[in-house]
């Protein structure tokens, strides 16, 4: 088949087309977007590439909101993996080469198990789904003639700089959506020492030149042996040296490869001869440079007609081409193909990717480092208020308060295990020291244990290990979901926590159950200094708007606290089912509003923080339809508009879930199921 022909693309989708059309958009996948952003700051979207020494993943760098691509390379020290100073070297290697066909590098991370190499992401194609986009795989003169040119251009800046690449291949070798080529992957790059070249660590067998198979010396011969074999395998559609092992592509090698002349008899003879000429198994037999091997491609020769005359311009001097073709030309032809399949795929939408980071998520490790500090202040202040009304005061309440919130910020699911237990201590602990005066039937006076503390507070322990169990453990604000209003001694701040932070279900029974412990709370810590500053146990309503009494608060205190049955009171009021009632309905509400957005977010739809905000809206709603109403029939108002401090409190509240729900979005690990009784907890 002419080489000089033109073809028509190749009607199946490309590889790189499928992963633009399955893996990007029109939808982001939902799978890979809840994956925990690699480094805190790379979100992964797709598996680009997988061989050599690592993977390359395709990740949104959520910090200057662009697509990269990441290497990850494994640092164990098995067959197949590098150690630390390599890859540290890969990266000073590859940080050195700043060139407009070169891949540029970003930055360079390691942890524990992984090296990563943070690279330009190139939106186009790799060479090899270049070929496959036209018939037979192959391209014309002038096509290579231009890819080549770029090549060279790449590898001379490298070798310039004491740099080899050594894993020469159609796969490393990429094309944008402008025509630009750029080489990448110096995976397998070897610093130059004062001694010259270093051994090779290996590349991809079937490009490998033969000194690099045998482990021997390398030079820039080695590259240049690579780069003819990709010029033959564009120009042919063939692989000379494929084979599954090392030695039998040796063998190849030392063979020879099928005179490209014969493959395509339209070719140059001197083309042909250069080609060959480095793909010689012996390297002091090919060009001693990049440079003068492309030289001896692309070097200007006279334009023949079919009369084998050379041609004539306008300006009557000879028409001159490279010998293997002209570069401009090739780039023309290469953007058309490029042109042709981008009409067939959707174009990518950064917007889906950049909602899914809200401002708060682009600074790596804010959000869990701000829900880990809310954890632990919430329980070192619930631990501390039990330590005084247990009697542990002083130096003694701060040590256990501190001790616990440090618990709780390694851990969130032991901040809430923390709080409920101390509540019921501080409960069972009033039960035994309050005791009651009762008369006998002798006349005589003894007394009794309060039996509504030690009730109390075995069913707050007893309830509090069943929701820590199913519920408690299942998201990283499910513990500050059920202690901020135990802490803040506000039933109804429940909802909104709640509902952002757990699925429907278990923010529904979350809401109801951390009001519930608010409203024992009100009891257990009724004398505590941090109550009578809150101010908490105050009428709850307080007044409604338009009342005659406006600012006049009722006489009762804590609901009769002193009582044999007193601390059960707020659950037995008709308030008290309202309030655990509007928190479940609400949480409910709120968590199915902020689901919705999650998966509004993951489909890469707009709109999701407004939707979320809406949940808070929702939230709130109840909370104060649940105030409103108790206030309605414990006070008698007339007005259902609450206006007194616990009002004011729930505005402050959702003001500040608004602006987190702003700043950080919906949960996007919603969707995750809870852990089982006794299955691995997620912290």
């Amino acid at each position: 088949m002419p080489n000089s022909s033109r073809r028509q693309p190749s009607p199946e989708p490309t590889p790189s087309a499928r992963i633009r059309r399955d893996g990007i958009a029109p939808e982001l996948n939902p799978e890979l977007a809840e994956v925990e952003p690699l480094l805190g700051r790379y979100r992964v979207m797709d598996l680009r590439d997988v061989g050599g020494f690592g993977s390359v993943l395709v990740c949104w760098d959520v910090r200057l909101q662009r697509r990269v691509a990441v290497k990850c390379l494994p640092l164990d020290l098995g067959a197949s993996t590098v150690t630390l100073d390599e890859a540290l070297a890969e990266a000073r290697a590859s940080s050195f080469l700043a060139h407009p066909n070169i891949v540029t590098v970003h930055d360079f991370e390691v942890d524990d198990d992984y090296a990563y190499l943070v690279m330009e992401y190139v939106d186009g194609v790799t060479l090899a789904e270049l070929r496959q986009r036209v018939e037979g795989g192959v391209l014309i003169f002038d096509e290579a003639a231009y890819v080549l040119r770029c090549l060279a251009s790449a590898l001379s800046f490298a070798h310039a700089n004491g740099v080899l690449h050594l894993d020469i291949k159609p796969q490393n070798v990429m094309i944008d959506r402008t025509g630009q080529v750029k080489l990448g992957d110096f995976g397998m790059a070897s610093l130059a020492s004062a001694a010259g070249w270093g051994g090779a660590r290996g590349g991809t067998v079937g490009y490998m030149a033969p000194e690099q198979l045998e482990g021997e010396l390398v030079d820039e011969r080695s590259d240049v042996f690579s780069l003819a074999v990709v010029v033959y395998e564009a120009l042919t559609g063939r692989q000379p040296f494929a084979a599954p092992t090392a030695e039998k592509s040796l063998a190849l090698i030392e063979r020879g490869a099928t005179p490209i002349g014969e493959l395509d008899p339209e070719m140059d003879p001197v083309v042909a001869e250069a080609i060959m000429g480095a793909l010689s198994p012996d390297a002091s037999l090919r060009e001693p440079s990049v440079a003068r091997f492309a030289e001896s491609l692309l070097a200007a020769a006279p334009v023949t007609g079919r009369d084998g005359q050379p041609l004539a311009g306008p300006d009557g001097l000879p028409v001159t081409a490279g010998a293997l073709g002209d570069p401009e030309a090739g780039r023309a032809s290469i953007l058309r193909l490029l042109s042709q399949a981008k009409e067939e795929e959707p174009e990518f939408d950064e917007e889906p990717w950049r909602n899914l980071d809200p401002p708060g998520r682009r600074i790596p490790h804010l959000a869990t480092i701000l829900a880990r500090f809310c954890n632990m202040a919430l329980t070192a202040l619930v631990v501390g208020i039990a330590c005084g009304v247990v009697g542990l005061e002083g130096l003694g309440s701060v040590a256990a308060a501190a001790i616990c919130g440090v618990a709780a910020f390694a851990w969130a699911p032991l901040g809430s295990a923390l709080g409920i237990a101390a509540l019921g201590v501080s409960l069972l602990s009033q039960g035994l020291q309050t005791r009651t005066a009762a008369e006998g039937a002798e006349g005589v006076i003894y007394a009794t244990w309060n039996a509504g503390y030690l009730g109390l507070g075995a069913l707050v322990i007893a309830l509090g290990v069943a929701w820590w169990l199913w519920f408690g453990r299942g998201g990283r604000l499910a513990s500050s979901a059920c202690l901020a209003p135990t802490a803040l001694l506000q039933p109804l701040l429940a909802p909104g926590l709640a509902g952002y932070a757990l699925r429907p279900l278990a923010a529904a029974l979350t809401g109801a159950f951390a009001c519930a412990l608010a409203l024992a709370a009100q009891s257990a810590f009724s004398e505590s200094p941090w109550a009578l500053a809150l101010g908490a146990l105050a009428p709850r309503g307080s007044v409604a708007a338009g009342a005659a009494d406006l600012g006049v608060a009722s006489a009762q205190t804590a609901q009769g606290a002193q009582a044999a049955g007193g601390p059960f009171d707020p659950f037995l009021a008709p308030s008290g089912w309202i309030s655990m009632a509007g928190c479940a309905l609400g949480a409910l509400a709120c968590a199915l509003l902020n689901r919705m957005a999650a998966r509004r977010l993951l489909r890469g739809a707009g709109g999701a923080r407004a939707l979320a905000c809406l949940g808070q809206c929702a939230a709130a709603a109840f909370a104060f339809g649940a105030l409103a109403w108790g206030d309605a029939l414990e006070y008698g108002a007339r007005a259902w508009l609450p206006v007194g401090p616990d009002g004011l409190v729930l505005l402050g509240f959702l003001a500040i879930m608004l602006i987190v729900t702003g700043l950080f979005g919906p949960v996007l690990d919603l969707a995750a199921p809870s852990p089982e009784p006794g299955g691995p907890a997620r912290a």
